[in-house]
C-alpha cells in the first residue's frame, strides 16, 4: 500500500480560494513576526545567536 496521493487527488482536497486563503494567511503570519522570531530564524544552527535571540 502506497501512503502518498497522486497531485491530482491531492488537489482535491483543497479548492482554489482555500489555497489562496492560505498563502495570504501566510504571507500576514510573516509580516507580523516578532523581532525576537525573526532573530532567531536568521541564526538557527548558531546557538549563542540563538540565546541571544531569544532574549532580545
Amino acid at each position: 500500500i502506497n501512503p502518498f496521493i497522486n497531485r491530482r487527488n491531492a488537489n482535491i482536497f483543497i479548492s482554489p480560494q482555500q489555497r489562496w486563503r492560505v498563502k495570504a494567511q501566510e504571507r500576514i503570519r510573516e509580516h507580523s513576526k516578532p523581532a525576537y522570531e525573526i532573530n532567531r530564524e536568521a541564526c538557527d544552527d548558531f546557538k549563542l545567536c540563538e540565546r541571544y535571540a531569544m532574549l532580545y
